[in-house]
């Protein structure tokens, strides 16, 4: 508590984070933004509220997409205080029955595989025969897209070349199944022995910024102890919120565990994120072909404001032959989608009105395909671009390279 009242006296008040913030320039309300959120939080430190109803409305009421600690001038860390108190407040409370289910089906490979095929069977086969649709989250039924085959494990062929651990995530495991094949075959042609494992567990991240960090221990240790188990060269993601967890949330939880603090630490230079290691890639430009296509690209939250990797998917993008790119972000800046994990669920008119922005500012490209490096962005642009009535196709870049590449 101490921690999260010193970062909420911090504030300078100055207001640099309401032109950051998603959430506040949609609602245009002092109290959800995260200078709001602050002064909230340090009335709740001090015991000056009256009850927790209106904090705990206020605490969910946030994308936690970093823009606020990105553009504070006194680098406050308002997301990190935001998180302690979402941890001290489910220790009080407790989930709702939404992430009770939430944390059943992540915490558990068995189920979530189990979830996951049935929900293809059942939504691949009757969604499009509902006589009429039904709400989910930000977006409807009919408007999500249809469930891929999951990713399968794949072991190393041992041919002396690099050897990269692709760490797809819970999304392009089980629901964009074929960016994760995509992934697999252009780190192939490109020369990396690559292994996927049936053993990868959730990150966690839903859970974590829920405020769950017990939930999420086991998980994280099972990962970072699959991870360093054997040699690999590099530790690949095309999701950058699963990164994100390991790079940052990690280490959150093991800040008092020596020996997983220390394996973490270990495995810390071969993380990366797939655009960050093929932009490393001298020979890429000779290996492509000519792609003949109109295209944007939309910055992910956690892209941005956690892993500052802004540049290299830009850089791939460019490096297609016959690509026209028309820049959406010329600040080059995080500007959300409205997905942030759970957030759509629970604020869906807010998470729809920030869909259907981006969606206006896709238009204004004149793009025919809109690229993204995140699985959720890809599902909410995708769906949101389906509800608006247009025909513009969203991909991960992964997917267009592996289209062009020879």
């Amino acid at each position: 508590m101490k921690e999260t009242a010193k970062i909420a006296d911090s504030c300078l008040k100055c207001g640099f984070c309401l032109n950051a913030c998603p959430v506040y320039k949609e609602l245009r309300e002092e109290i959800v933004s995260p200078r709001g959120k602050l002064r909230q939080i340090k009335a709740f430190t001090a015991g000056e509220l009256p009850s927790d109803k209106i904090i705990r409305k206020v605490l969910k009421n946030c994308l936690m997409c970093g823009s606020c600690f990105k553009n504070c001038p006194s680098s406050l860390a308002t997301p990190h205080a935001i998180q302690k108190l979402r941890e001290e407040l489910f220790g009080k409370y407790g989930h709702d029955f939404i992430k009770r289910g939430m944390k059943y089906v992540l915490s558990n490979n068995k189920t979530r595989a189990l979830s996951a095929l049935w929900a293809r069977i059942v939504y691949n086969n009757f969604r499009d025969s509902l006589p009429f649709d039904l709400p989910a989250g930000a977006l409807t039924v009919k408007n999500m897209p249809l469930l891929a085959q999951p990713l399968k494990a794949v072991d190393f062929k041992n041919n002396g070349n690099k050897k990269v651990f692709y760490f797809a995530g819970c999304v392009d495991k089980y629901v964009f199944g074929d960016t994760g094949r995509c992934a697999a075959r252009v780190l192939d042609k490109l020369g990396y022995d690559v292994m996927i494992s049936e053993d990868e567990k959730c990150c966690g991240i839903p859970l974590i910024i829920s405020g769950d960090i017990k939930a999420v221990k086991k998980n994280a240790e099972a990962n970072i102890e699959l991870l360093t188990r054997q040699y690999y060269d590099y530790i690949v993601f095309t999701c950058p919120t699963c990164l994100t967890a390991f790079k940052e949330k990690y280490y959150d939880i093991f800040k008092e565990d020596g020996v997983f603090k220390n394996k973490l630490a270990e495995l810390e230079p071969k993380l990366i994120e797939i655009t960050g290691l093929i932009a490393k890639e001298k020979k890429l430009p000779q290996l492509l072909g000519a792609a003949g296509v109109k295209v944007t690209y939309h910055d992910p939250c956690h892209m941005v404001n956690s892993l500052d990797t802004v540049k290299e998917p830009r850089e791939i993008i460019k490096a297609l032959p016959g690509v026209e790119y028309v820049e959406m972000n010329p600040e080059l800046a995080a500007s959300c989608c409205g997905s942030g994990g759970f957030y759509h669920v629970y604020f869906p008119e807010t998470a729809l009105k920030l869909g259907l922005k981006k969606v206006k500012n896709i238009k204004k490209t004149g793009a025919e395909i809109v690229l993204t490096a995140c699985p959720a962005c890809k599902l909410q642009i995708a769906g949101s671009l389906k509800r608006a009535g247009s025909d513009v196709k969203t991909m991960h870049i992964i997917e267009l390279l592996d289209r062009y590449l020879k």
